[in-house]
């Protein structure tokens, strides 16, 4: 009840931030006066420290964090696009590894039909060469190593959150998203990668905004 009373202090300080209803391009993006604001106020960065009103988190957020610049001056369907790389890249890194390994075996099992069961040594056959090497590494052999980090965290992230994990199949929608969000990271930082607890900050900011 306490959180509620504050809440409702605090309502009409954000109403200056909110859309004009009457305003249908005001309406699409944020507030004008929020719209225009190139850097977060003193008086509106103490407003989100007491606590963004749930129907401005996203758009407070997106905007307070630079990352709806970031967003403007990447294009649109950048993200997208980096997503949609990044698993081409995986899934023909999978099968390019997959096609190595069979032709491996299939060799392996020539060479002792060959040998018929005899004793004579031969000289070593040099090794084969893996497809998927190169003078540099493919975009799928990179990221293999992080998504699959990825992918046994993002099961165990938050587990009571029904928000997060939906009907409880796997992968839920919260999984699906924040999986996205992790490799398309890994995918432009590959200096960086992934590493375990960036899970819980990306499923906490979907949960949240």
């Amino acid at each position: 009840a306490r959180c509620d009373d504050s809440a409702a202090r605090r309502a009409p300080r954000w109403q200056v931030y909110r859309d004009d209803p009457a305003d249908t391009a005001a309406r699409d993006f944020l507030s004008r006066r929020l719209a225009s604001k190139k850097n977060v106020d003193a008086k509106l960065g103490a407003l989100i420290r007491k606590g963004v009103p749930r129907d401005l988190r996203e758009r407070v957020w997106m905007r307070s964090s630079g990352a709806w610049a970031a967003r403007e001056k990447a294009g649109q369907g950048h993200y997208l696009n980096v997503v949609r790389d990044a698993e081409k890249g995986l899934k023909a890194f999978t099968e390019d590894t997959e096609r190595s390994k069979e032709k491996r075996s299939s060799k392996d099992g020539k060479k002792k039909k060959d040998k018929g069961g005899t004793n004579k040594k031969e000289a070593p056959e040099p090794e084969p060469e893996n497809e998927t090497s190169s003078s540099a590494p493919s975009p799928g052999s990179v990221l293999k190593p992080f998504v699959d980090q990825i992918d046994l965290d993002i099961a165990r992230t938050f587990p009571e959150n029904p928000t997060y994990h939906g009907d409880g199949s796997f992968p839920g929608q919260g999984q699906l998203a924040v999986r996205r969000v992790l490799l398309a990271y890994a995918a432009t930082h590959p200096e960086v990668g992934y590493c375990q607890g960036m899970n819980y900050v990306c499923a906490f900011l979907w949960l949240a905004v």
